[in-house]
């Protein structure tokens, strides 16, 4: 089994106040059959988890286990792909579940795609969820379903502009959200609906231009609110160069303000409010001396933008990697 650790400390003033040790060992097995028309995808997998939760005032040790299988399936005929798939699980204290998806796509034309999907989703509290801070050992787990339909668009082969669109609608029940009362909880229902444009234009053979934009609404249906920590407006833009053996990057990313839970400088809780939006920057550069050594340059965040992914939690500060990459040659 392959085994996965994770340790996290959190510290005020350099003193330890929690910390979490959590172990993942998990197995999988995979098959995969097709021929000219149909492809078909089948597996299994498993996986344990253990946690030890110190949160200076108790001290939590728990475990569960996971088991699931799922087969898909594509289809192509003629100018239309099915695709298919269903997937059980078999979560430890939560019993088993069984979720599907179903979609198609239709070529209009050699430029011109169209798809939908419909599908159910499940998903169990994790470990961290259940027992962190004041935690609910007795969470629900997610049920919902999403609906989904979207369209590319490539106008000229060379050198000319794709778009695509997508617009999603999820329904969740017992959403489980952190609470303002420093665990988490279910939210009776949720709905989360988004819209998704992008464009990509290639000005040369060597370069190639993206800029995307995502909005979204999602709201506890119950309560009338937003869900925390979702941005109603993100952006990304990026500028690709590949010419010869040199190859660069020049990316930005754009998170709108969110609802969130707001602390103060002294940690204490101040109630709901808004983390404002930030800028990220970054810039990379490649050069390959040969198909098996490649030297890179990359730089992130390198405007020094001070940020908070969620409140009262620092983002990654200005940082620059200087590597090179092997590639063995058979």
């Amino acid at each position: 089994m392959t085994p996965l650790e994770q340790r996290r400390e959190e510290q005020d003033g350099g003193a330890t106040t929690s910390s979490y040790a959590g172990d993942r060992r998990f197995a999988d097995l995979t098959f995969d059959w097709r021929n000219d028309t149909i492809g078909v995808v089948a597996g299994v997998e498993m996986q344990r988890e253990e946690v030890a939760i110190d949160q200076g005032f108790a001290t939590v040790f728990a475990d569960q286990a996971q088991h699931g299988a799922f087969v898909t399936a594509q289809s192509g005929l003629g100018a239309v792909t099915l695709t298919g798939a269903v997937r059980v699980d078999d979560f430890e204290g939560f019993g088993a579940e069984t979720t599907w998806r179903a979609g198609a796509s239709v070529n209009l034309s050699d430029a011109i795609r169209i798809y939908g999907a419909y599908g159910t989703s499940f998903r169990a509290p994790t470990l961290y969820e259940r027992f962190i801070y004041f935690g609910d050992p007795n969470l629900d787990p997610e049920r919902g379903s999403t609906w989904e339909l979207g369209a590319d668009a490539r106008f000229a082969q060379d050198n000319g502009l794709e778009v695509s669109f997508v617009y999603r609608n999820s329904k969740i029940e017992d959403l489980i959200n952190f609470d303002s009362s420093f665990f988490y909880a279910n939210i009776d229902e949720a709905e989360i609906e988004s819209a998704e444009i992008r464009f990509e234009a290639r000005p040369a053979g060597w370069l190639i231009a993206r800029l995307g934009y995502v909005f979204t609404d999602a709201r506890d249906v119950v309560a009338a609110t937003p869900l925390l920590r979702r941005p109603e407006h993100a952006w990304s833009a990026s500028l690709d160069a590949e010419h010869g053996a040199f190859s660069a990057q020049l990316a930005w990313r754009q998170i709108g303000a969110r609802a969130d839970q707001i602390y103060g400088d002294d940690g204490f809780w101040l109630g709901v409010g808004e983390t404002p939006s930030y800028d990220l920057w970054r810039a990379s550069a490649a050069w390959a001396f040969s198909p098996a050594v490649q030297i890179y340059l990359a730089a992130e965040n390198f405007t020094g933008e001070a940020y908070e992914p969620a409140n009262g939690f620092a983002g990654a500060p200005q940082s620059v990697l200087i590597g090179v990459r092997l590639r063995p040659q058979s």
